[in-house]
């Protein structure tokens, strides 16, 4: 396993996520460090709450600093520890040897995992994998010797998982189905006091749901009714359940975002006749099983475990723009590698004329998922190629296109990124997403006309889109329009007052216009609502700097390096700050620190000489102790 997923370390971050997660997150970048424990569990950064994943990812930035290699490897050693755990648990559970060491094999190789382990801010989905068969050993323990201080081992263990991704909140449902088969407790212990047995469990449930969908509500991330009609819901989640079947068998075409149909293309009809054929399939399929449970329970068990653990996941509450991700069936496809393990083993053990043939086709089918599953963490090796690889695999995929048009931006191949922004608009003309996104390429390109117009077009279909009405008050103001620039922060405000990002684009502009009372209170607001807010933190302490209050602009500049202790501007503040009070020492300290970091910045140069000649001045001053 290591052989085929060893490579990521050569893999870069991807433009996708991982900016958020890692490299652009300033509590993230400084490392496992006591200031920053609250942040992780007080947090819906990314519009999540999973203050173990975060911890995870500031103790890699603590041992491997930014380099991606040393990220990738964590993820691949947690997946493979996961492997040994589920076989280990597998075999105790069952005290069957082969199928055990089937089951964690799949496990271990199948190409749907790639994206869960190779994708760093995927990070909560190895780590919640590792808890989840971590609960299953812990139960596995309480159930050949009950007793309330193993029991708490598996609170612990499932309570670490829910803090790690919300995925686990299936867990105490699929402990009832292994009750069934393999512990066999259904009939000694009976389904209300095995029932009761989990309700601690259920209880932590339902609150790491609850909180889960407030993160996404925050993030914006849930998608309404209108967007996404019921119909089209349960229509793609049957689909979908049928899908991840399919390509668990082969496993060819994968991709990192499936766009969702209903999304891609509004308005039209959805696929009414194939969802209905995919439903009756998995009716059949559950018949089956239910009929088949006495002599082979392992179907019934490996089945539901499939669809009941994809339920959070399956886009009936619609999260984003995918209609599936690889990533979802991490967790859920034991159910269907336990199944088909088992059965194939009770097949070998009824007819042993085909060990041979049997063992034969499993050694071919680990053998292909592994050269399969070597070349899919290939194609992780940067934004651009595993972009135009998803391009080449999907159709209608707007996402990817702004996406790799983004990575293409990074890298300065502007003409080229251009076309994937066009690209997109041709896909959903009327998409917010994609128009704010061109919008913001051709901002950058200092193309203020076309940033306005597809600001204002965004607007044009939701009037409420606080972002670009935000964005629409910075171009404004570029182009020198300050009063319509006014108008569209104060709009933004009107509509949410805790509007962090008006605040600080009104409170930029009151100070390029000679209004620091006004510049002090608008940056003051956005600290109120974002106390983490570094850059608002700095640009309140230059406008209390010019208001002559160097005492305040250091404690600001101070707070603002308390997030980001390597923010060259706030040690030219904070440096600047001491230098009005007096403070030579400390000037002299902050300023040098500035150069650090900012050798070419005359700037800085400029006042750490003034500090350096203040000195000079009070050394040479008569009566001076030298």
């Amino acid at each position: 396993m290591l052989l085929v997923f060893g490579r990521a370390w050569r893999n870069d971050f991807i433009t996708l996520d991982d900016g958020q997660y890692i490299l652009l997150n300033p509590d993230v970048v400084q490392g496992l460090t006591a200031r920053f424990l609250a942040w992780a569990f007080s947090t819906f950064h990314a519009a999540n709450w999973h203050p173990l994943t975060w911890l995870s990812h500031m103790l890699d930035v603590e041992i491997f600093g930014l380099w991606p290699g040393g990220h990738h490897l964590t993820s691949v050693a947690i997946h493979a520890a996961s492997s040994v755990l589920l076989f280990l648990f597998l075999r105790q559970a069952t005290r069957r040897l082969w199928p055990a060491a089937l089951a964690a094999a799949l496990f271990a190789l199948h190409p749907l995992h790639i994206e869960s382990v190779a994708w760093a801010s995927e990070r909560k989905d190895v780590l919640s994998g590792l808890f989840w068969i971590l609960t299953l050993l812990a139960y596995g323990r309480y159930v050949r010797r009950p007793g309330r201080a193993r029991y708490l081992v598996v609170i612990a263990c499932f309570g670490a998982g829910l803090l790690a991704k919300p995925m686990l909140v299936t867990l105490p449902f699929v402990l009832l189905l292994l009750d069934r088969w393999p512990f066999e407790r259904w009939g000694g212990a009976g389904a209300r006091r095995l029932l009761l047995e989990k309700v601690p469990l259920l209880a932590l449930s339902a609150v790491s749901s609850a909180v889960t969908l407030a993160a996404q509500r925050s993030g914006g991330s849930v998608s309404g009714l209108a967007a996404v009609p019921i119909a089209e819901r349960v229509a793609n989640a049957a689909l979908s359940y049928v899908w991840y079947l399919g390509k668990t068998v082969w496993p060819n075409g994968l991709a990192i975002l499936y766009p969702h149909p209903a999304l891609a293309a509004p308005g039209e009809a959805s696929a009414l006749l194939a969802a209905g054929g995919a439903a009756l399939t998995l009716a059949a399929a559950s018949v089956l099983a239910v009929r088949v449970r006495r002599g082979h329970p392992h179907l019934l068990v490996g089945w539901l475990w499939y669809l009941g653990t994809l339920v959070p996941v399956i886009g009936l509450v619609q999260i984003g723009a995918q209609a599936r991700a690889d990533r979802y069936s991490y967790i859920p496809l034991i159910g269907i590698f336990i199944a088909a393990a088992w059965e194939l083993c009770l097949l070998v053990e009824r007819r042993p004329s085909l060990r041979a043939v049997v063992a034969c086709a499993v050694a071919a089918l680990l053998a292909s998922f592994a050269v399969t599953s070597a070349h899919a963490v290939s194609l992780w090796r940067d934004s651009v190629t595993l972009y135009r690889h998803a391009l080449s695999v999907t159709e209608r995929n707007w996402v990817v296109h702004y996406s790799l048009a983004q990575a293409l931006e990074r890298l300065g191949r502007f003409e080229e990124a251009r076309a994937q922004h066009e690209a997109a608009l041709a896909i959903r003309p009327q998409g917010v997403d994609v128009l704010q996104n061109y919008a913001a390429f051709l901002r950058n390109r200092g193309d203020l006309v076309g940033a306005r117009k597809f600001y204002e077009a965004a607007l044009g279909v939701a009037p409420g889109f606080l972002e670009a009405r935000n964005n629409l008050g910075a171009v404004l103001a570029a182009q020198g329009d300050a009063e319509g620039a006014a108008r569209e922060f104060a709009q933004c405000l009107r509509e949410e007052p805790e509007f962090v990002p008006a605040w600080y684009n009104l409170g930029t502009l009151r100070a390029e216009r000679g209004d620091l009372p006004g510049a002090a209170s608008a940056f003051a607001e956005a600290v109120r609502f974002e106390p983490r807010h570094a850059e608002a933190h700095n640009a309140l302490a230059a406008v209390l700097l010019r208001q002559g209050q160097p005492r305040e602009a250091a404690r600001q500049a101070e707070r603002a390096l308390g997030i980001r202790p390597d923010y060259f501007r706030a040690w030219f503040n904070l440096g600047l700050a001491a230098l009005e009070s007096g403070d030579l020492a400390r000037a002299r300290a902050a300023l040098e620190r500035a150069v650090e970091l900012e050798p070419s910045n005359a700037q800085a140069h400029a006042a750490l000489a003034r500090v350096l000649e203040s000195e000079r001045r009070l050394r040479d001053r008569p009566g001076v102790a030298r």
